[in-house]
Parts: structure tokens; sequence; C-alpha cells
């Protein structure tokens, strides 16, 4: 009986250390990968900020769709945007930056405008704002409005911080064609024009942002982010 019962005993107590050494491995396979992935995705951020800063054109997710993206301070740069893309050069490209701060930079407006802004950002949504400080930003694409934008996406925040000025940033498409969703769906054409390409599809929205003109109070094109939405942000920043 005892033999049996000392047995039993060692026989749960080897299965026990069996499942201990399993989930450790199991959990320093996990934290591996972990370490990997975010190594690949400094690598990538660095590799995206340096060709901004080289004027080159890049490509990578953002809580809305892949963008397709240079840096706006380049005249150049911008316009190889343009033509990357097919877009005619009556129709404006927006901008992308870290935070409100820097939107700030690049906006004038009033205290109720700033209200509705910070409500929706970060986010889906491009403020088409009345243009300050035009000397910054090539007059030949960025005259007296600029659509800005503040991402909820941790890659494309990070390159915005790393890279520390505006990106004119448009969807990663040929012009009439629908934007990219998914990595897999980024033409070939562009492809082959980017100097760096980031893929990945985990937090991409997969739909274009709102685009609301903060000064009429209109929305020009409706995206992740409905009317009915925007209007209720609109109504209470009245109220307060």
């Amino acid at each position: 009986m005892v033999r049996a019962l000392v047995a039993l005993v060692k026989a749960h107590s080897n299965s026990w250390l069996h499942e201990v050494g399993m989930h450790r491995t199991q959990s320093n396979t996990v934290h591996a990968r972990d370490i990997s992935n975010r190594v690949s995705a400094l690598a990538a951020k660095t590799r995206v900020v340096e060709a901004l800063r080289k004027e080159q054109i890049v490509c990578f997710p953002t809580d809305t769709l892949y963008a397709l993206a240079c840096n706006a301070l380049s005249a150049s740069a911008v316009r190889r945007l343009y033509e990357i893309k097919r877009r005619q050069y009556h129709k404006p490209i927006p901008i992308l930056l870290n935070s409100l701060a820097m939107i700030r930079k690049f906006a004038l407006l009033r205290d109720e405008d700033w209200n509705i802004i910070e409500r929706l950002t970060p986010g889906p949504v491009t403020f088409v704002v009345p243009l300050q400080g035009t000397r910054s930003l090539p007059g030949e694409f960025f005259r007296s409005t600029v659509g800005v934008r503040v991402p909820d996406h941790t890659m494309a925040r990070a390159i915005l911080r790393e890279f520390g000025g505006p990106v004119a940033a448009t969807s990663a498409n040929l012009s009439g064609t629908p934007g990219a969703r998914r990595a897999a769906e980024i033409p070939q054409e562009i492809r082959d024009c980017v100097s760096e390409l980031v893929e990945d599809d985990s937090a991409v929205g997969g739909m274009c942002s709102t685009v609301f003109d903060v000064q009429s109070r209109k929305i020009l094109r409706i995206g992740m982010f409905s009317e009915h939405k925007i209007a209720g942000v609109v109504r209470s920043c009245k109220r307060t």
C-alpha cells in the first residue's frame, strides 16, 4: 500500500515537473519572439525615418490605410509623391503629425475649433485647417489650408515622433483605385518606387480617414468616423 502511494506521488511529481518545464519553454519561446518582433519594428522604423530625412518616398501602415509618404518640407519629394500616385496637382495632400502640439505649429484656429480637434485626436480624422507658417511648407503644394492628422497607430506615431517634422501622406494606391487595406494590396508599381516599406496589417483599420473642414464644420469625405459621430462632438464642444 505504502509503495503504491509513493509510486503515485512520484508519478504526479514527474508529471507536474514536466508541465512546468513545458510552460517555461513555451514562455521563453514567446518572450524571445516578442523581443525579435520589437527589434524588427525598431529597425524598420529607423530605416523609414532615415529615408524620410533623405527626402525619399516610403510606405507604412496607419490606423486607416497604408500610407505613401515623404518629407512634407521637401518640394521635390512631394512632387515625386504626386507622380508616383498619378495624382493631379490641384488635389492637396494632407500631412501627418505626431501630436496636437505639432498641429498648432501649422494651424491658426479658435479655441472652439481646438476643442473639436482635441476630442478627435489621435484618430482617423483629417482636419482641414487654415495654414499658418506657410514659409516652412512648399507653397507649390500647400497654400491657404492644409489637411492635418495625428494617427492612432503605434508604428506610424513612432516614425513621426522620431522624424520630428510634417510628413506628407496619402493612401498607398494609384489615383482612382481603392486604398491599400493590407500590404498585399499595395500595387507593384508603387512598391517599385518606394525606398522603404513596412508591412504589418495587424492594426490597419481598412478604411480612409474622415475629412472634416474645421472652419465650415462640413464633412468633405466620410471615412472611419461617421457624420453622426463628428456632429455629436461638434455639438458637445458648443455646449462647453
